[in-house]
């Protein structure tokens, strides 16, 4: 299988080497990977991405430069309609990027993301057109472990989804993203994180959901490989002590 993998970077350093070495990190045997990273008004990004790279000729950058600055600070993360935009046209980007590689699929990941060596393996081999791994988020410090999927809308859950998707499986959810693998058929079909225009929903992995819904393209959640989100700096501490954990078969907790 062919896979390029997709990532759209503007992150605190110690967090994007920590993502760095679990992205490299993967079990890829017997399956051909490419990345591509779109760096977004981050020169310094590629020269970190240099020091994990084992193999450059795998690796193609691309900048994306503009006015608009991505900020984020220990309460969360602030986007904004512009920004979004932006990620929008990146994320496409990448989607095209993964057609004119002729790859099977686009492993789409966000840089503040340490994954599992196996996550790629098993998306892969899930045969969904659209699949993503699950990962829990406190997106206020003082709030719950909420998930990056939902059942419906722009961010609802159905009764007993939270707890499910707790246990290792693969559900069909509404939307997902963030650590999410797109196969390239569904591309073909029209499949893009491009805005409907007369739906008002935040976020370009809404778009996507509604996209996938109107082709009748089915969206999936793995919950084998649970990702760790590192949303804070304040997080990395206890992000590393878990990836590390992993080389031992305990994972912290």
């Amino acid at each position: 299988m062919k896979v390029l993998v997709g990532v759209c970077a503007r992150q605190h350093p110690e967090i994007f080497r920590a993502f760095l070495l679990s992205l490299f990190g993967l079990d890829t045997e017997d399956m051909e990977v490419q990345y591509f990273f779109i760096f977004h008004n981050w020169e310094a990004g590629k020269s970190i991405l240099a020091e994990y790279s084992q193999r450059p000729a795998n690796v193609s950058v691309m900048s994306y430069r503009s006015q608009n600055r991505y900020l984020t600070d220990a309460d969360t993360h602030h986007w904004t309609p512009d920004l979004v935009r932006e990620v929008t046209h990146m994320r496409n980007a990448i989607l095209q990027q993964g057609l004119k590689q002729e790859a099977d699929a686009v492993f789409m990941v966000d840089s503040d993301l340490l994954l599992r060596p196996y996550t790629l393996r098993q998306l892969s081999v899930s045969g969904k057109d659209v699949i993503a791994e699950v990962f829990w988020t406190r997106w206020r410090p003082d709030g719950p472990e909420l998930p990056n999927a939902w059942d419906f809308n722009e961010y609802e859950h159905a009764p007993g989804s939270l707890r499910l998707w707790r246990r290792p499986g693969e559900y069909r959810v509404g939307g997902a993203g963030a650590c999410t693998l797109i196969r390239t058929s569904a591309i073909r079909q029209g499949l893009s994180y491009s805005p409907v225009w007369s739906v008002n929903w935040f976020g370009e992995d809404r778009a996507l959901q509604l996209r996938a819904a109107v082709l009748g393209i089915p969206i999936f959640l793995d919950t084998h490989c649970p990702a760790y989100h590192i949303y804070r700096l304040e997080e990395l501490p206890k992000g590393r002590a878990w990836y590390a954990s992993l080389q031992t078969g305990e994972v912290a907790p």
